[in-house]
């Protein structure tokens, strides 16, 4: 349970935290998305290749 805790610590400023570590019978889960700056940035990269 620590390991994915330092993960979603580490991952902090590039994901969002959906579904906080936890047991699902014998297997740990955590769910995590994209963060919305990242994708923000990604767009506005793709806009600028695009325009040259």
């Amino acid at each position: 349970m620590a390991l994915l805790k330092n993960v979603a610590e580490d991952l902090q400023e590039d994901a969002l935290l959906e579904k906080a570590p936890s047991f699902e019978g014998r297997f740990l889960a955590m769910t995590l998305a994209p963060s919305p700056s990242l994708k923000n940035n990604k767009n506005s990269r793709e806009t600028e290749s695009a325009k040259t």
